[in-house]
């Protein structure tokens, strides 16, 4: 597994929440993108970024939450009333890149965390976990999307 420790200024996004499982969260990005693209929003320099605040394997599901967002200006209003502003603190990241169809991710995210991350003098920073999607989903074979996967690290 390829990792790479990255350092990054604070993120701001917009973003639609979603709780309980993160095996529903494909319904809140499908809303996320539908109201995105209602707004004009898709298009060259969107970015779309997934972000999980607890681990599935220790939380239950029904206090699990994710934002569907985008990359977004913190002085600019809410691209929809639905969105919520959504601010990821900067700093190091550990990141691996998902090559392939999103069905890998699980597995893609086993590995990083519970093999990867489990290596002595590897620690976690308090913070979310990111998927940014790199790649356009409609357009694209699924074996030739990539993700990359953050994990806030010491």
């Amino acid at each position: 597994m390829e990792v790479r420790i990255e350092t990054h200024p604070d993120m701001h996004l917009a973003g639609l929440l979603h709780e309980g499982a993160y095996s529903g969260v494909g319904r809140t990005w499908q809303r996320f993108f539908s109201l995105a693209e209602s707004s004009g929003l898709v298009g060259p320099g969107f970015l779309a970024v997934g972000v999980y605040y607890h681990n599935p394997r220790i939380t239950p599901e029904a206090e699990q939450r994710a934002h569907a967002a985008m990359v977004w200006s913190p002085d600019a209003p809410l691209p929809h009333p639905e969105f919520e502003a959504v601010h990821v603190p900067g700093g190091r990241y550990a990141v691996y890149t998902h090559h392939g169809a999103y069905s890998g991710l699980p597995d893609a995210w086993y590995q990083f965390v519970e093999v990867w991350m489990k290596q002595p003098g590897r620690v976690f920073r308090e913070g979310p976990c990111l998927e940014i999607y790199r790649g356009d989903v409609e357009h694209m074979d699924p074996a030739k999307l990539f993700t990359d996967l953050y994990v806030p690290v010491e």
